[in-house]
């Protein structure tokens, strides 16, 4: 009679045995002339795994750019949405820049009718931004200058440049201009 194995963890059954010594699995259907090899779906795992990884890896870093986080910034400004830009200052940002975006911060906490007086504002003297178009970087090892072009709906453009630190491995901004 050949050698029978449990078809869960691949361990050798005893002759009549109903349940597998090693896993405790049913094997009166499930027994097998041969040993079950899992270590293959381990390392296939732990490949598919790595991959996954890597591939995260690359995606956080893509979004974390000078050019990425500058146009993210301007978007949020252009959108009035200060507390996702202030988000994405850095510690040491320029300490008037911060204090202008926590003062409107204030203000519209204060009065919410301040944020529809900015939209109106924007709309009727064609200062909302259409658009954001990043011509230059700058960049060094923890150190970018993004320089781009504003344009509003008004057809006016306007150049910025927008200086941004690393902290803690990731892009901020430190000032705008």
């Amino acid at each position: 009679m050949s050698q029978k194995f449990c078809s869960k963890c691949g361990s050798p059954l005893q002759p009549d045995s109903k349940f597998c010594m090693s896993c405790g699995h049913s094997v009166s259907p499930n027994i097998t002339e041969k040993p079950v090899n899992h270590s293959n779906n381990k390392w296939i795992f732990i490949g598919v795994a790595a991959v996954v990884a890597i591939l995260a890896l690359f995606m956080l870093n893509k979004n974390d750019s000078p050019e990425k986080i500058a146009t993210k910034f301007v978007e949020h400004m252009s959108n009035f949405e200060y507390e996702k830009a202030k988000d994405l200052l850095a510690r040491d940002a320029d300490e008037y820049f911060k204090d202008e975006i926590d003062w409107i911060i204030d203000e519209i906490k204060d009065d919410p009718s301040v944020m529809d007086e900015q939209k109106e504002y924007a709309e009727e003297y064609g200062y909302k931004i259409e658009s954001f178009k990043v011509t230059d970087v700058d960049e060094e090892e923890d150190y970018a200058f993004v320089y781009g072009d504003i344009t509003y709906v008004n057809g006016e453009t306007e150049s910025i440049d927008i200086d941004l630190l690393k902290e803690n491995k990731k892009w901020k901004v430190e000032d705008s201009y």
